[in-house]
């Protein structure tokens, strides 16, 4: 999109003329529509706590809400690396570019995750829907840490980008594999 930097919006741009030829309707050199809104600007987002086992994997599944017709998401996750470790990402949709329950692009930093994917060719998810589950261990069973999103894009079939306004987060605790009653 010209700003300078490799985003979620010139993936998206990729992503509407990947597999067409140079002398297409659709080829790189030729401009593509500017992506302005969308039709998801009253849509949102959630965490939520989804998995946790006495082994200390915790994980929390990422859905969207009152979403529109979604191909695509894009976002960055916060979390404590003093308590947890990053493990992956599992896509909960089909993805156009990776193979099945790989998300297309995670990148990670100790503290911060960016994940971008884009449905596979024809899938829309519309109203509230789980798209990713993103995988921890805590490195301390006992501990109990957040993780936070921080910026949340989705896009259209027409390749119109909108960033999701609000706030998500989901405390993440180990739970026992055995529960016990004394009496």
């Amino acid at each position: 999109d010209s700003d300078g930097t490799l985003g979620f919006r010139d993936f998206i741009q990729f992503a509407q003329v990947y597999g067409t030829s140079a002398g297409s309707k659709l080829a790189l050199s030729k401009m593509l529509p500017s992506s302005g809104p969308g039709t998801n600007g009253a849509a949102g987002f959630a965490l939520s706590a989804a998995r946790a086992d006495g082994d200390g994997e915790v994980s929390v599944v990422l859905s969207l809400t009152d979403a529109v017709d979604v191909t695509g998401y894009g976002f960055t996750l916060a979390y404590d690396p003093g308590v947890l470790s990053w493990s992956g990402a599992t896509a909960l949709q089909a993805s156009r570019f990776a193979r099945p329950g790989q998300a297309a692009i995670t990148s990670h930093r100790a503290g911060e995750v960016s994940v971008s994917d884009i449905f596979e060719q024809g899938t829309k998810v519309s109203g509230t829907t789980e798209v990713v589950r993103l995988n921890f261990r805590l490195l301390d069973p006992t501990a109990v840490s957040r993780v936070d999103i921080l910026d949340m894009l989705v896009s259209n079939p027409a390749g119109r980008v909108d960033r999701l306004s609000g706030f998500a987060d989901a405390e993440l605790r180990a739970v026992p594999a055995v529960f016990s009653l004394d009496s």
